[in-house]
């Protein structure tokens, strides 16, 4: 608003230089053509801006129309096999990394996958990991010693989350489950692994919870499914540009999932073996 009024503003004050401009006046026709510039030059910044804003509330379209397709395709696929279980859904210690374009009220992946489990006959509860007091310390101390602990927590633990190996290890995360034995029959982890989970860490195919990775990958995928308790996997397919913003979003929810995903069970785990460079 307040760069629209100085445009108008100074295109006014254009033209009256201009109508000014004369032979008693040489001063006019200079100042015509700096506040010219100057009006021109917020009209070009205004219009960069505008076409920024409309680049990112594109890519906050595209990337919330995907979650919500991965959140009810997925959970219509798991009922096909666990049914009414209860379902663990393991997530960050904050929502805003899970869903990092989440803004006017859009549920996070967490949120959406509950509402669309349950959706589906679930039992559902999450469990958000908590980042250790030493953790967020000595984090905090890495960054800068000469400031309080207690300062900019939010800004350390979104680094914390961002390299989860800072305090939550592939191994915790296998503790996680076995505490979970009892009280889940499915965990979905969301919990961003950057460099993949060994399989060996897994519960084995005969012991609870069946287990469920988002935002990770895991070593030698179909001896984990054949010998684990690794159920399902969905990974990113490998061609972006086709899922990019701008690109369009097939109307069919299964055709949109497939154009964007990969989902691996142990039914197909086999036919899907170098198929992709996770695979």
């Amino acid at each position: 608003m307040k760069s629209t009024l100085a445009m108008i503003i100074l295109f006014c004050v254009t033209f009256v230089m201009l109508r000014k401009s004369g032979p008693h006046t040489p001063w006019a026709k200079p100042v015509a053509i700096l506040c010219l510039l100057l009006a021109l030059g917020l009209a070009i910044g205004r219009m960069i801006n505008s076409s920024s804003r409309g680049q990112a509330n594109l890519a906050l379209a595209t990337h919330q129309r995907y979650q919500d397709i991965l959140t009810t395709q997925l959970a219509a696929n798991l009922k096909t096999r666990h049914a009414g279980a209860r379902v663990v859904i393991l997530s960050p210690p904050i929502q805003e990394f899970q869903n990092q374009a989440s803004n006017e009220g859009h549920p996070t992946l967490t949120e959406g996958l509950q509402q669309a489990l349950e959706n589906e006959g679930f039992i559902v509860t999450s469990l958000a990991i908590k980042i250790p007091n030493e953790a967020l310390a000595r984090f905090q101390a890495q960054v800068d010693p000469s400031t309080d602990p207690s300062t900019d927590t939010s800004i350390i633990i979104d680094m914390l989350v961002a390299d989860l190996s800072q305090w939550f290890s592939p191994q915790d995360f296998s503790s996680v489950l076995k505490q979970l034995a009892t009280d889940a029959d499915l965990v979905i982890s969301t919990l961003p692994f950057p460099s993949g989970i060994d399989s060996r860490i897994l519960p084995l195919s005969d012991r609870k919870p069946a287990v469920v990775l988002l935002n990770t990958s895991i070593t030698n995928t179909r001896e984990a499914m054949e010998q684990t308790a690794l159920d399902t996997i969905v990974l990113n397919q490998t061609n972006p540009s086709a899922w990019m913003p701008g690109t369009a979003i097939p109307k069919h929810p299964e055709e949109a999932f497939r154009k964007r995903y990969l989902l691996v069970t142990k039914s197909n785990v086999a036919s899907l073996i170098g198929t992709h460079p996770l695979l």
